[in-house]
């Protein structure tokens, strides 16, 4: 018997469309390839014996996720996800309840121009408070801790480590 694998970290991807615009405030590097499609993505995984896969949130999508959520819509026992939500915008706590009844397992908070062409730009980030981000997510996102055997520290970034909670049954 062969182990069911899990990667727990991959983007996918294609060119620009009308249904899957790239978002305006990306201003970073062009896709290169110019597509990684979950098509292509579960024919390489699938030969290496990956059975589920956590997509997060491309960048060049900005905080639109539907085309990550198209793909988990279209293969949900493969895939689960990672979205990208916008804290400044007026509702992002009640944009993560509804991403997570979506099939959504973690979150990646952060403004919209944050990407430029030299990468992450973390001075144009302006995150709130833990106390304020913590209020508006109790509930809906708790963030892991880590046997000490694997070296991570317990101050890692929320960014890669938190994860959704769902609701039992």
């Amino acid at each position: 018997m062969t182990p069911d694998y899990i990667d727990a970290h991959v983007h996918v991807w294609k060119p620009a469309d009308v249904h899957f615009p790239y978002d305006s405030h990306y201003s970073g590097p062009p896709a290169a390839p110019t597509s990684f499609t979950p098509e292509l993505l579960l024919a390489i995984a699938g030969a290496a014996g990956v059975k589920r896969i956590v997509l997060v949130q491309m960048s060049f999508y900005g905080t639109d996720n539907s085309y990550m959520l198209d793909a988990m819509q279209r293969h949900p026992s493969v895939f689960s996800g990672i979205a990208v939500v916008d804290h400044d915008a007026t509702c992002f706590g009640g944009e993560m309840t509804h991403l997570a009844s979506l099939g959504i397992r973690g979150f990646r908070l952060h403004r919209l121009g944050y990407y430029t062409a030299q990468g992450a730009d973390f001075t144009q980030t302006n995150l709130p408070a833990p106390r304020a981000v913590g209020k508006t997510l109790r509930g809906k996102v708790q963030k892991p801790t880590f046997p000490p055997r694997l070296g991570i520290p317990q101050t890692a970034p929320d960014s890669h480590f938190a994860t959704a909670t769902t609701p039992a049954g």
